[in-house]
C-alpha cells in the first residue's frame, strides 16, 4: 500500500507539483479545523445525533490527520537523508578506510607551495602508475566489449536506485578499465590500459552505492570489496569508469601556479554534494568522436583530447575565450579510488595562460548565460517540453583560489597517532575541511556590457579577501595533490614528531 500511495503522490507531483502541495496543505488545514470545530459543535447542538456521532467523527478525523502528519514526518525525514546522500551510499571517511585497510593504500604529504603554507594532508589511493614511471602509455581497446551487471546487482535494481534520489543521473555509455599491466623494466616501461564499454547506470549500481546499506550491514563493499586489499580489476565487479581530474593554475606573474580553480558543486550532484572538486573533475568522454562509442580511444586522447575538450566548460568560461597555445596540460598519473571501491582516475595539472580579470568576466559571462537558459527552460509552456541539460554534477561557484594558502583546517589533531604495532587514526580528522583564500571582485551595480570595459572595471574591483573559505571536498581533489608533489610521502613517524 506505501508503494502504491508512494507513485501515485510522485506521479501527481511530476505533473503539478504546486497543485499538489497546495492540496495537502488544504486537505491537512481542513482536517485540524474539523478536528477542532466539529467537537464543539456537537457539544453546543440542539440535535441529539450530532452528538451521539461526534466521538465517532472525532477518532475518524484523528486518524486521518495522523496518517497526513505522517506523511509529512516521513517525507521531512526523507529530505533530511537525501542531504547526507553522499555519506550514505559511499563512505569517503578516512576513518572507515582505516578500518579496513589499515595503512595500505595511505598516503600522508605535505604540499609545500612556494612561498606558501605547510599543510598535512592524507588520503587513500591506489597508484597505478606516474608519469616518471613510465616512458609510453599504450590503450587496448575493445569497443565492443559490455561489462555485465553481477546477477545480484541487478536483483538489488530498486535498493539501490534509492541511493541516488536527490541525485541528477544521465544515460550515457562510459569507458571501463577492465585490466591494467604496470610499466616494468622487461616491457620498456610500458603502461598498458585494456578498456571496454559501460554505462552511467552500472556506476550508479555499483561504484557510487558501495557503502548504501542494502539490509543492516549488507553493502556492495561487505560482498564485493571484503578484503583488506583491492580485488584487482580482472577480478572486480564494479563498472570502473574511468574518471579524468584536472588542477587548472592561472599565472601569477612568473609563477605558474599562482591560482587555482575550485568549482563548487551544487546540492544535486551525484557526489561532494556542496563540496568543491578539482577544476576538471569527469568522466572520460569520447562524445567528439563521430560515431561516439563506436570508434577507438587513442592514447593521445586520454592524455590530452578528453582534457582539451572539457576545460573551458569545467571551469565555467566560453570554449571561444580559450586558445590552444594559452593551454599547457601535464600528465600526473593513473590511480584507484578506494573510497569507491577501485574506480580508476587520470590526472593531470593544466597552466591556462589567462589573467584573473579575464577569468573572471569571462566566468561571469559564462554563469549568466547559463541562468538565461535555465529561466528559458522554466518559463516554457505547460504541456510543451524543452531540451533537458546535458550536464551532471553541475558547478554552482567557481572559486579562484590563491594557490599560496591552500590547506586543510588547522587542527591541533593529528590523524595518525602512535607507531609501530600501535598506530590509531583519530576520528576527528575526517570533519576537516579544505580552506583556501579566493579573488573576488567587489559589488557594483554598475556593470557594463562592453568586454573592454568589463575588464577595466574588474581589474578594479578584484581583491584578495581575508576571508577563508573553507568546503568539504572530493577526496580525488587530494589525491590530486598527491600526484602534483610527484607522490612524496612523509612518514607517520615523522609527523607524529612534529
Amino acid at each position: 500500500m506505501e508503494d502504491y500511495l508512494l507513485r501515485y503522490i510522485k506521479w501527481h507531483y511530476r505533473r503539478h507539483p504546486y497543485k499538489l502541495i497546495f492540496v495537502s496543505l488544504s486537505v491537512v488545514v481542513v482536517l485540524v479545523a474539523l478536528l477542532i470545530l466539529l467537537p464543539v459543535w456537537a457539544d453546543r447542538s440542539i440535535y441529539v445525533i450530532a452528538q451521539t456521532i461526534s466521538d465517532v467523527y472525532v477518532n475518524l478525523l484523528a486518524s486521518v490527520l495522523a496518517f497526513f502528519v505522517a506523511y509529512i514526518l516521513v517525507m521531512a525525514i526523507s529530505r533530511a537523508l537525501q542531504r547526507d546522500e553522499d555519506s550514505l551510499k559511499v563512505s569517503y571517511r578516512n576513518s572507515d578506510m582505516w578500518t579496513q585497510y589499515g595503512t595500505e593504500y595511505l598516503h600522508q604529504f605535505d604540499l609545500k607551495q612556494v612561498g606558501g603554507r605547510s599543510s598535512v594532508f592524507t588520503v587513500y589511493c591506489a597508484k597505478l602508475f606516474e608519469k616518471s614511471e613510465s616512458k609510453k602509455l599504450v590503450i587496448n581497446d575493445h569497443p565492443n566489449d559490455y561489462f555485465e551487471l553481477d546477477t545480484f546487482i541487478k536483483s538489488q535494481y530498486f535498493n539501490l536506485q534509492e541511493a541516488h534520489a536527490k541525485s541528477k543521473s544521465i544515460h550515457s555509455l562510459t569507458v571501463r578499465l577492465r585490466n591494467f599491466e604496470a610499466p616494468t623494466p622487461e616491457n620498456g616501461l610500458t603502461a598498458v590500459m585494456e578498456t571496454e564499454r559501460s554505462t552511467y547506470l552500472a556506476h550508479l549500481l555499483t561504484n557510487r552505492a558501495l557503502d548504501y546499506p542494502i539490509k543492516p550491514d549488507v553493502t556492495i563493499r561487505h560482498i564485493y570489496e571484503n578484503s583488506n586489499q583491492l580485488y584487482s580489476l580482472r577480478r572486480s565487479k564494479m563498472s570502473n569508469h574511468i574518471g579524468v581530474n584536472a588542477l587548472v593554475f592561472l599565472p601569477k606573474g612568473d609563477n605558474k601556479r599562482g591560482y587555482l580553480i575550485l568549482p563548487k558543486r551544487g546540492d544535486n550532484a551525484t557526489v561532494a554534494k556542496n563540496g568543491v572538486t578539482a577544476s576538471v573533475a569527469i568522466r572520460l568522454k569520447m562524445d567528439s568522436f563521430k560515431n561516439k562509442y563506436e570508434d577507438y580511444l587513442t592514447e593521445d586522447y586520454v592524455k590530452n583530447g578528453c582534457i582539451k575538450e572539457n576545460l573551458a566548460s569545467s571551469i565555467g568560461i566560453s570554449a571561444d575565450s580559450v586558445r590552444d597555445d594559452d593551454v599547457e596540460i601535464e600528465f600526473l598519473g593513473l590511480c584507484r579510488d578506494i573510497y569507491e571501491g577501485g574506480k580508476p582516475t587520470l590526472f593531470y595539472v593544466v597552466y591556462l595562460n589567462m589573467t584573473c580579470e579575464e577569468y573572471v568576466v569571462q566566468n561571469t559571462l559564462f554563469l549568466e548565460n547559463r541562468n538565461k537558459a535555465r529561466s528559458k527552460r522554466k518559463k516554457t509552456k505547460e504541456g510543451f517540453l524543452p531540451l533537458s541539460a546535458d550536464s551532471m554534477d553541475e558547478v554552482e561557484e567557481y572559486y579562484l583560489a590563491d594557490w599560496q594558502t591552500v590547506g586543510m583546517e588547522s587542527s591541533k589533531e593529528k590523524a595518525v597517532v602512535g607507531s609501530g604495532d600501535n598506530l590509531a587514526y583519530n576520528k576527528s580528522a575526517d570533519n576537516l575541511r579544505l580552506e583556501f583564500k579566493a579573488w573576488t571582485p567587489k559589488q557594483n551595480k554598475k556593470q557594463s556590457n562592453k568586454m573592454a570595459e568589463k575588464m577595466q572595471q574588474v581589474a578594479e574591483r578584484l581583491q584578495l579577501t581575508n576571508e577563508k573559505h573553507r568546503f568539504s571536498f572530493e577526496q580525488n581533489l587530494i589525491s590530486n595533490f598527491w600526484f602534483l608533489t610527484g607522490c612524496e610521502e612523509l612518514q607517520i613517524n615523522k609527523i607524529n614528531n612534529n
